[in-house]
Protein backbone atom coordinates (compact mmCIF):
# COMPACT_ATOMS: atom_id res chain seq x y z
CA UNK A 1 0.00 0.00 0.00
CA UNK A 2 1.54 3.49 -0.96
CA UNK A 3 2.55 5.55 1.88
CA UNK A 4 3.36 9.47 1.76
CA UNK A 5 1.72 11.61 -0.06
CA UNK A 6 -1.15 10.60 -2.16
CA UNK A 7 -1.47 10.69 -5.68
CA UNK A 8 -4.76 12.50 -7.79
CA UNK A 9 -6.82 10.97 -10.32
CA UNK A 10 -8.96 12.52 -12.27
CA UNK A 11 -12.97 12.49 -12.00
CA UNK A 12 -15.34 12.85 -15.00
CA UNK A 13 -18.49 14.56 -14.67
CA UNK A 14 -21.67 12.80 -16.41
CA UNK A 15 -23.48 13.40 -19.02
CA UNK A 16 -21.02 16.46 -19.65
CA UNK A 17 -17.89 14.64 -20.08
CA UNK A 18 -19.69 11.17 -21.53
CA UNK A 19 -17.21 11.30 -24.61
CA UNK A 20 -14.37 11.85 -22.76
CA UNK A 21 -15.13 9.24 -20.15
CA UNK A 22 -15.67 6.49 -22.80
CA UNK A 23 -12.38 7.07 -24.42
CA UNK A 24 -10.75 7.23 -21.22
CA UNK A 25 -12.35 3.42 -20.58
CA UNK A 26 -11.36 2.26 -23.86
CA UNK A 27 -7.90 3.44 -23.23
CA UNK A 28 -6.82 3.14 -19.80
CA UNK A 29 -9.52 0.46 -19.06
CA UNK A 30 -10.65 1.88 -15.64
CA UNK A 31 -12.76 5.65 -14.98
CA UNK A 32 -14.38 7.33 -12.57
CA UNK A 33 -17.33 9.31 -13.39
CA UNK A 34 -19.63 11.42 -10.82
CA UNK A 35 -23.24 13.11 -11.16
CA UNK A 36 -24.26 16.39 -10.25
CA UNK A 37 -27.56 16.10 -8.76
CA UNK A 38 -30.08 18.08 -6.42
CA UNK A 39 -29.13 18.08 -2.85
CA UNK A 40 -32.97 17.25 -2.60
CA UNK A 41 -32.74 13.95 -3.93
CA UNK A 42 -33.48 11.16 -2.44
CA UNK A 43 -30.30 8.22 -1.65
CA UNK A 44 -32.61 5.67 -3.67
CA UNK A 45 -33.13 7.70 -6.94
CA UNK A 46 -29.29 9.28 -6.70
CA UNK A 47 -28.50 4.92 -6.90
CA UNK A 48 -30.71 4.63 -9.71
CA UNK A 49 -29.11 7.83 -11.79
CA UNK A 50 -25.90 6.45 -11.09
CA UNK A 51 -27.05 3.24 -11.92
CA UNK A 52 -28.13 4.35 -15.19
CA UNK A 53 -25.05 6.45 -16.26
CA UNK A 54 -22.77 3.24 -16.02
CA UNK A 55 -24.46 1.17 -17.62
CA UNK A 56 -24.72 4.30 -20.63
CA UNK A 57 -21.24 4.32 -20.14
CA UNK A 58 -20.41 0.66 -20.80
CA UNK A 59 -22.85 0.51 -23.52
CA UNK A 60 -21.02 3.03 -25.48
CA UNK A 61 -17.94 1.66 -24.36
CA UNK A 62 -18.31 -1.94 -25.64
CA UNK A 63 -21.50 -1.13 -28.42
CA UNK A 64 -23.62 -3.33 -26.63
CA UNK A 65 -27.46 -2.69 -25.70
CA UNK A 66 -28.46 -2.34 -22.29
CA UNK A 67 -30.27 -5.48 -22.16
CA UNK A 68 -26.78 -7.05 -22.46
CA UNK A 69 -25.47 -5.00 -19.05
CA UNK A 70 -25.98 -6.28 -15.71
CA UNK A 71 -25.08 -4.78 -12.36
CA UNK A 72 -25.29 -6.99 -9.53
CA UNK A 73 -25.74 -6.36 -5.91
CA UNK A 74 -25.01 -8.19 -3.02
CA UNK A 75 -25.40 -6.86 0.96
CA UNK A 76 -21.95 -6.91 2.19
CA UNK A 77 -20.21 -7.27 -1.38
CA UNK A 78 -19.50 -5.20 -4.12
CA UNK A 79 -21.38 -4.25 -7.08
CA UNK A 80 -20.71 -6.48 -10.14
CA UNK A 81 -21.27 -5.45 -13.70
CA UNK A 82 -21.59 -8.69 -15.95
CA UNK A 83 -21.41 -8.57 -19.75
CA UNK A 84 -21.23 -11.22 -22.41
CA UNK A 85 -17.41 -12.66 -22.09
CA UNK A 86 -17.07 -10.25 -19.10
CA UNK A 87 -17.29 -9.35 -15.49
CA UNK A 88 -15.37 -6.83 -13.87
CA UNK A 89 -15.91 -4.45 -10.46
CA UNK A 90 -17.99 -1.00 -10.38
CA UNK A 91 -17.76 0.95 -6.74
CA UNK A 92 -20.53 3.52 -6.00
CA UNK A 93 -20.67 5.97 -3.67
CA UNK A 94 -23.24 8.67 -2.43
CA UNK A 95 -23.42 12.51 -0.96
CA UNK A 96 -26.21 14.53 -0.48
CA UNK A 97 -25.84 16.16 -4.38
CA UNK A 98 -23.00 14.19 -5.59
CA UNK A 99 -23.20 10.56 -6.90
CA UNK A 100 -19.50 8.63 -7.89
CA UNK A 101 -18.85 5.60 -9.80
CA UNK A 102 -15.48 3.69 -10.25
CA UNK A 103 -15.26 1.25 -13.04
CA UNK A 104 -12.05 -1.22 -13.39
CA UNK A 105 -11.59 -3.75 -15.93
CA UNK A 106 -9.51 -5.94 -14.68
CA UNK A 107 -8.94 -5.62 -10.95
CA UNK A 108 -10.82 -4.82 -7.45
CA UNK A 109 -11.63 -1.17 -6.71
CA UNK A 110 -13.64 0.94 -4.33
CA UNK A 111 -14.47 4.59 -4.07
CA UNK A 112 -15.74 6.61 -1.03
CA UNK A 113 -16.48 10.01 -1.47
CA UNK A 114 -18.12 13.16 1.50
CA UNK A 115 -18.91 16.02 2.14
CA UNK A 116 -19.35 17.57 5.73
CA UNK A 117 -21.12 20.73 6.41
CA UNK A 118 -19.20 23.34 7.33
CA UNK A 119 -21.84 23.78 10.25
CA UNK A 120 -20.43 20.59 11.50
CA UNK A 121 -18.97 21.21 15.25
CA UNK A 122 -15.26 20.80 16.03
CA UNK A 123 -16.26 18.17 18.58
CA UNK A 124 -18.39 15.93 16.60
CA UNK A 125 -15.76 15.47 13.69
CA UNK A 126 -12.88 15.29 16.82
CA UNK A 127 -15.03 12.68 18.47
CA UNK A 128 -15.82 10.67 15.16
CA UNK A 129 -12.37 10.31 14.43
CA UNK A 130 -10.91 9.26 17.67
CA UNK A 131 -13.69 6.43 17.36
CA UNK A 132 -13.03 5.56 14.14
CA UNK A 133 -9.05 6.63 13.37
CA UNK A 134 -7.96 6.32 16.60
CA UNK A 135 -6.38 8.13 18.80
CA UNK A 136 -2.87 8.58 16.97
CA UNK A 137 -3.93 9.70 13.95
CA UNK A 138 -6.83 12.20 15.02
CA UNK A 139 -3.76 13.65 17.23
CA UNK A 140 -1.87 13.90 13.72
CA UNK A 141 -4.52 15.26 12.16
CA UNK A 142 -5.21 18.07 15.02
CA UNK A 143 -1.43 18.96 14.79
CA UNK A 144 -2.23 20.77 11.28
CA UNK A 145 -3.12 24.51 10.95
CA UNK A 146 -7.24 24.59 11.89
CA UNK A 147 -8.66 25.68 8.89
CA UNK A 148 -7.29 22.41 7.56
CA UNK A 149 -8.03 20.41 9.80
CA UNK A 150 -11.79 18.92 9.12
CA UNK A 151 -10.90 18.76 5.80
CA UNK A 152 -7.54 16.13 6.37
CA UNK A 153 -10.35 14.67 8.62
CA UNK A 154 -12.55 13.71 5.58
CA UNK A 155 -9.88 12.64 3.80
CA UNK A 156 -8.69 10.03 6.28
CA UNK A 157 -12.10 9.15 6.68
CA UNK A 158 -12.69 8.55 2.91
CA UNK A 159 -9.44 6.45 2.89
CA UNK A 160 -10.96 4.22 5.75
CA UNK A 161 -13.93 3.88 4.20
CA UNK A 162 -12.82 2.50 0.19
CA UNK A 163 -10.77 0.45 2.34
CA UNK A 164 -13.40 -1.15 4.08
CA UNK A 165 -14.90 -1.31 0.70
CA UNK A 166 -12.12 -2.97 -0.92
CA UNK A 167 -11.40 -5.18 1.63
CA UNK A 168 -15.09 -6.88 2.15
CA UNK A 169 -14.58 -5.91 5.45
CA UNK A 170 -17.35 -3.57 7.63
CA UNK A 171 -16.76 -0.40 8.77
CA UNK A 172 -15.97 -0.20 12.83
CA UNK A 173 -14.86 1.22 15.59
CA UNK A 174 -10.79 1.40 15.85
CA UNK A 175 -8.99 -1.32 17.06
CA UNK A 176 -5.55 -2.70 16.80
CA UNK A 177 -7.07 -6.01 15.57
CA UNK A 178 -9.18 -4.15 13.39
CA UNK A 179 -6.70 -1.84 11.66
CA UNK A 180 -4.23 -4.89 11.56
CA UNK A 181 -7.06 -7.07 9.92
CA UNK A 182 -8.00 -4.16 7.42
CA UNK A 183 -4.20 -3.34 6.55
CA UNK A 184 -3.52 -6.79 5.74
CA UNK A 185 -6.23 -7.03 3.61
CA UNK A 186 -5.32 -3.62 1.81
CA UNK A 187 -1.26 -4.51 1.67
CA UNK A 188 -0.74 -4.78 -1.73
CA UNK A 189 -3.48 -2.20 -2.90
CA UNK A 190 -2.82 1.37 -4.01
CA UNK A 191 -4.46 4.49 -2.91
CA UNK A 192 -5.13 7.73 -4.68
CA UNK A 193 -6.81 10.54 -3.73
CA UNK A 194 -9.90 12.26 -6.46
CA UNK A 195 -10.34 15.31 -8.41
CA UNK A 196 -13.75 16.64 -6.87
CA UNK A 197 -15.88 20.06 -6.54
CA UNK A 198 -15.23 21.79 -3.66
CA UNK A 199 -16.31 20.49 -1.21
CA UNK A 200 -16.85 17.05 -1.76
CA UNK A 201 -13.44 14.83 -1.41
CA UNK A 202 -13.34 11.24 -2.27
CA UNK A 203 -10.60 8.57 -2.14
CA UNK A 204 -10.17 5.27 -4.61
CA UNK A 205 -8.63 2.17 -3.50
CA UNK A 206 -7.59 -0.06 -6.31
CA UNK A 207 -5.17 -3.31 -6.52
CA UNK A 208 -2.78 -4.05 -8.69
CA UNK A 209 -1.42 -2.53 -11.14
CA UNK A 210 -0.72 1.13 -10.21
CA UNK A 211 -3.06 3.69 -12.58
CA UNK A 212 -1.42 6.82 -14.24
CA UNK A 213 -1.93 10.03 -12.32
CA UNK A 214 -0.98 13.24 -11.11
CA UNK A 215 0.86 14.62 -7.80
CA UNK A 216 -1.88 17.24 -7.08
Amino acid sequence: MQSGKRPYLPAMLWPAMKEQAVRHLLSQEWVIIYLDLPSALTRDIARQELRLAVTELLSRTFNLPPSKIRLISQAGKRVTVQMPEKEFAVSFSHESGLSAAAIHLHTNIAIDIVCFPKTTLFSQWVETSRLYLGQIKTDMILEKPSDLQMSLFARHWTILESSCKYAGIPLQEYSEDFSDALLLKIRQANQYLIHLPAPYIGSIITGEPALPHSDN
